[in-house]
C-alpha cells in the first residue's frame, strides 16, 4: 500500500472557499491521504460545510481551535497526524490532481526531506481549467530548480522566502525535529517562513523543481503571501531565529537590514503610532538608537513622508 500523506488545512471563514478547495484535495491521483481540516475559530459556516465532507469521506477530519492564528493550527493538524509525510494546504487554494503523487515521487527520487515546486495565481475558479492555467502568472521568478542545504542554502534563503506553502511535501520527522511551527503571533504570516529556515538550520535539505502543481488564489481577505511579502514578519521570524541560533545569528543579523528595507512599503502603510514604533524597533534592532530622535522630531511636526524618504536611506544605504 502506498504511503499515507496526511494534509494539514488551517481554515477562518472560509466557508465559500472549501468546496473548491476539498475538491481539489479528493481529486488526488493518490488516494491514501488523510485530511486534517483545523477550523481556527470561524464566525461563518465553516463547521457546517466541513460536516458535510466529513459524513461522506472518512479521510477528512475536522478539528477546532479558538482564533489561534496559522501557526497554532497548523501545529494543532500536526498533532493528530498519522501519516509518516505532511502536506500543507490553506483553504483558499487548489491543487492540481496529480500534486501529491509527484511530490511523493520526487520526494523519494531527491532523498530531500522536504520538496516544493511552484504556483499559479488565481483569482476566479474559471481560470482553473487546463486551458486557461497556461495563460496564469506564477508566484515564483525562479528559471532553475533550487536546493537548498548548509550554509550556502541558508545565506540564500535568508535572502527571501522560496518555499509556497500550498506545493510542500516534508517528512514528519523533520517537522517533529523542530517542534513544528512557530506560534508567536509577531511573526504569523510568515511563520511558514520560520518553519523553513528552521529546518535549514537544523540541517535539512530542501528541493525545488519548476513544474507548477497547485494554484494560489489571491482575494481581498487573504491574510498571507505564500512566498512571504508578509516582510514586516519576516523581519520577526529572523529576530527569534537569531536568538535561538547563537551559531548562525551573525549571518542572519546580516540579513535582517535588507528585509528592513524591503519592509519599508509595508510600514508606510501603518498609521503614524505604528509607524514610527516599528522604525524605532528597527534602529534599536541594527544598533543606530541614537537616530530615534529625529524621527521622533519629524513626527512632532508631522513629517511622515520625509521620515518614510529618511527611513529609505537608512535601511538602504547606511545599514548594510
Amino acid at each position: 500500500m502506498s504511503e499515507l500523506i496526511s494534509i494539514v488545512m488551517p481554515a477562518f471563514n472560509a466557508a465559500r472557499f472549501l468546496p473548491h478547495t476539498l475538491a481539489s484535495v479528493q481529486q488526488q491521483t493518490w488516494s491514501h491521504w488523510e485530511l486534517l481540516l483545523v477550523d481556527d475559530g470561524s464566525t461563518d459556516n465553516t463547521r457546517q460545510v466541513v460536516a458535510e465532507y466529513v459524513a461522506l469521506d472518512n479521510r477528512i477530519k475536522y478539528l477546532y481551535q479558538p482564533n489561534g492564528r496559522q501557526g497554532k493550527a497548523r501545529n494543532l493538524g500536526l498533532r493528530a497526524a498519522e501519516g509518516k509525510y505532511v502536506a500543507f494546504l490553506d483553504a483558499d487554494d487548489y491543487w492540481l490532481p496529480d500534486l501529491l503523487a509527484r511530490q511523493f515521487e520526487y520526494l523519494q527520487l531527491t532523498s530531500a526531506d522536504m520538496v516544493f515546486c511552484d504556483a499559479y495565481v488565481f483569482s476566479d475558479d474559471s481560470q482553473l481549467t487546463s486551458a486557461g492555467l497556461s495563460a496564469l502568472p506564477l508566484l515564483s521568478d525562479s528559471k532553475e530548480p533550487q536546493l537548498y542545504t548548509g550554509l550556502d542554502g541558508i545565506a540564500r534563503f535568508l535572502l527571501g522566502n522560496r518555499v509556497p506553502i500550498l506545493t510542500a511535501l516534508v517528512k514528519r520527522e523533520a517537522l517533529e525535529r523542530v517542534n513544528g511551527f512557530g506560534e508567536d503571533l509577531s511573526y504569523q504570516n510568515a511563520e511558514d517562513y520560520h518553519l523553513w529556515v528552521k529546518l535549514l538550520l537544523e540541517g535539512f535539505t530542501l528541493r525545488e523543481h519548476n513544474r507548477p502543481l497547485a494554484a494560489y488564489r489571491k482575494h481581498n481577505n487573504s491574510v498571507s503571501d505564500p512566498v512571504g511579502a508578509n516582510l514586516m514578519q519576516v523581519v520577526e521570524a529572523k529576530i527569534d531565529l537569531s536568538e535561538k541560533y547563537s551559531t548562525y545569528k551573525a549571518i542572519i543579523r546580516t540579513s535582517l537590514p535588507p528585509t528592513m528595507a524591503q519592509s519599508l512599503a509595508e510600514v508606510s502603510r501603518c498609521d503614524d503610532n505604528r509607524f514610527y514604533e516599528v522604525i524605532s524597533h528597527y534602529l534599536s534592532i541594527i544598533n543606530k538608537d541614537y537616530m530615534n530622535p529625529t524621527f521622533q522630531f519629524m513626527r512632532l511636526i508631522g513629517a511622515k513622508k520625509l521620515a518614510i524618504r529618511f527611513s529609505y536611506f537608512i535601511f538602504n544605504r547606511i545599514a548594510i
